[in-house]
């Protein structure tokens, strides 16, 4: 248990570093059509127009599973068209040693031109 602890606790920590290798411009990245569309409520109601992600983002730079972290009423792992339109999302994936690697990154979404 005290291990799971630790390494959960080292993927938190490592997760500003490895975000900006796997999204280089994780602030301007523009959120799907169905994605904004499914938090249009959600967002209005923030006074936001960004949709922060937790994404596990694989060797390939696929999206292999998500959560949603802000707004923090939204979840939209549980819409459908939402999750199916944020695993369609490509990433340019994370390195280590020169290898693609799956990494976890916290990435913001701009819903503001949909």
């Amino acid at each position: 248990m005290l291990v799971m602890r630790n390494l959960a606790l080292s993927l938190l920590l490592a997760i500003p570093i490895v975000a900006q290798q796997a999204v280089p411009d994780a602030n301007k990245l523009v959120g799907p059509k169905a994605m904004c569309d499914a938090a249009a409520i959600k967002l209005r109601e923030a006074g936001t127009d960004k949709v922060v992600l937790i994404m596990v983002v694989g060797s390939n730079g696929g999206v292999e599973s998500f959560e949603t972290e802000y707004p923090k009423s939204l979840k939209l792992e549980k819409v459908k068209e939402a999750a199916t339109a944020i695993k369609k999302i490509k990433l340019q994936p994370a390195t280590k040693d020169g290898h693609a690697v799956s990494v976890m990154v916290r990435a913001t979404f701009d819903c503001s031109q949909q």
